[in-house]
């Protein structure tokens, strides 16, 4: 799908021979979305953000429980991190700052395709079985993005690149009919900030397990790279 936008933003005079024109350009191309992205959070329950004197064994009892989940993911080539972190928890009373109890947060990043969907379903799954042994954690539904490959996005926007100049040369051919002129791109500023729209996944929520949770279904994503183009006419 080609995408063509055109903006005249000012044409100026430099001497009486030169005219030079600039000219903000934006491109776009379709590129699919193969990869899932997951960020699993453990965090706090309402009974430790409670609890405001926490036992050094209540503390070890938490950090077990993150490093049972570390061994697991050891054993996966989808995920990574496990950092982890149990600090006081702190709330406003009477416009005072009092320690009510303790917070702890756990964070994992998994990246998966369609193939290893239920690789993760079942990872998922496991650790929410570790996690429901620990009165003092929660794990919420992760939230699930759908994104194009590393590669994919790196051929993209090289795919990109060329066609602005492309699009600037062409733009170039027609000033020069125009102005009956000699028209030529002279700067082409490329701007690589290329936005994709995160997909959240459906909300589904099993009762028991999580090895139901939906997928984002969005198969292509529209891709986009803006520039600022400088003619020069003589």
């Amino acid at each position: 799908m080609k995408l063509f936008v055109v903006f005249l933003s000012c044409i100026s005079f430099i001497f009486a021979s030169e005219m030079v024109i600039k000219q903000n350009l934006s491109v776009g191309l379709e590129v699919l979305l193969t990869d899932y992205v997951a960020d699993v959070n453990i965090l706090s329950s309402e009974k430790l953000k409670n609890t405001k004197n926490l036992s050094t064994a209540t503390k070890n009892e938490i950090i077990k429980t993150y490093n049972t989940i570390n061994e697991l993911i050891k054993q996966s080539s989808i995920c990574s991190g496990g950092e982890f972190s149990i600090n006081p928890y702190h709330t406003y009373n009477n416009g005072s700052m009092v320690q009510s109890g303790y917070d702890s947060m756990y964070s994992l990043k998994c990246k998966f395709n369609e193939e290893n969907k239920g690789m993760f379903n079942t990872m998922l799954s496991s650790i929410e079985t570790i996690v429901s042994k620990n009165s003092f954690l929660q794990l919420p539904i992760p939230a699930i993005t759908k994104q194009a490959s590393y590669e994919s996005q790196n051929d993209t926007l090289k795919q990109l690149n060329n066609k602005m100049i492309l699009e600037a040369i062409s733009l170039a051919k027609e000033y020069s009919n125009i102005s009956h002129k000699s028209c030529y791109v002279k700067e082409i500023n490329l701007d690589n900030n290329r936005n994709v729209m995160p997909m959240l996944a459906n909300d589904s929520r099993a009762k028991n397990e999580l090895s139901g949770i939906s997928m984002p279904v969005k198969s292509k994503e529209m891709q986009k790279l803006n520039g600022l183009v400088i003619f020069a006419c003589k």
